[in-house]
Formats: C-alpha cells, structure tokens, sequence
C-alpha cells in the first residue's frame, strides 16, 4: 500500500530524506515478500512434478493442478516488478558489500524466472 501511495514521488530529485527511506523500505519488503512467496510456489510446482502429478487426467486432482498452474503464473508475472524494485534500490549505493545482499536477491528473481 505504502507504494501505492508514494508512487514514484521518492525517487524525484529534492524528495525528503525520509520519503527516500519510506520508498526504500517498501520496495525492499515488497521485494523480500515476493521472492518467499515465488521460492514457496515454485517448491509446490516441483513436488507436484516430483509426484508424477503434472497430468491431471491421472491425478483426478484438477484443483490442485489449477492452483499450481496460477502460483507459477504469479512468479512470471510478480518477478519481472521484483527486479525493476531491487534495481531501483541498488543506484543510491555504491559500496560493494552494501550491495551484496541485494545482488544476491536480483540473482535468486533471476534464476526463478527461468524455471
């Protein structure tokens, strides 16, 4: 929600110190959040495959199919924000090693877009 209000106004040249912060944080949550959740569905999906349960036919499992097919949808669609939001994170710093765990972030999205 905090996005939601803020929009990009954090980002403008002359925006207060702790709008800045306020943007930080909600991007970098935002950005926690939808990596759990991405790694939680991608899990079930490769259970699912694991199982043997990718053809519903056999299964007799519809449901369950239905809701693995929309949590990977939410992945390819989440993900692409995801990284547009660390990215935006990443420009005000500059040292490396305040930068690692943010890249390391960037790279998980990365690697879970292409599964």
């Amino acid at each position: 929600q905090i996005l939601g209000t803020i929009g990009d106004s954090d980002l403008r040249d002359g925006a207060w110190g702790s709008l800045k912060a306020v943007g930080w944080n909600a991007r970098m949550n935002a950005a926690q959040c939808a990596l759990m959740v991405a790694q939680r569905q991608l899990q079930v999906h490769d259970q699912g495959e694991a199982n043997g349960d990718t053809d519903t036919s056999t299964s007799g499992n519809h449901d369950d199919d239905k809701r693995d097919q929309r949590g990977k949808l939410w992945v390819k669609q989440q993900l692409p924000h995801t990284l547009e939001r660390l990215e935006i994170i990443l420009r005000p710093i500059k040292r490396d090693e305040d930068r690692a765990q943010i890249i390391s972030m960037v790279n998980a999205a990365r690697e879970m877009l292409e599964q």
